[in-house]
């Protein structure tokens, strides 16, 4: 099963405004979901890790463009803190919005 087929069956939500995956949302020509890597490319890398692993599923969640743009190449800790501390989700809705995308937090908020 494709990234995006997941995300439109199981309703992953945007990592900001908490938005369902829709196929409009995917396939909008104006403002596409985009694959964001939850550890930054840039960030693997420096760490030697494979090209190959770097843009597996695994490591990808489909977000807004606005979202994408805000945590851009930050590290996970980081933006994590970041979405958690702000007035449009908070730390459980937060957890609630990753487990949509199967994205573990106690693993990604530490490294």
């Amino acid at each position: 099963m494709r990234l995006s087929t997941y995300d439109v069956k199981c309703g992953a939500e945007d990592l900001a405004d908490g938005t369902r995956a829709t196929v409009a949302s995917i396939t909008s020509k104006q403002h596409p979901r985009e694959y964001h890597h939850l550890f930054p490319a840039s960030l693997l890398e420096e760490a030697g890790v494979p090209d190959g692993q770097i843009s597996r599923a695994l490591n990808c969640a489909l977000i807004t463009w606005r979202t994408n743009r805000t945590i851009s190449n930050k590290d996970p800790i980081t933006y994590l803190k970041e979405r958690a501390s702000s007035g449009s989700l908070g730390a459980d809705e937060l957890r609630r919005c990753l487990r949509t995308h199967l994205i573990p937090y106690e693993q990604l908020a530490v490294g």
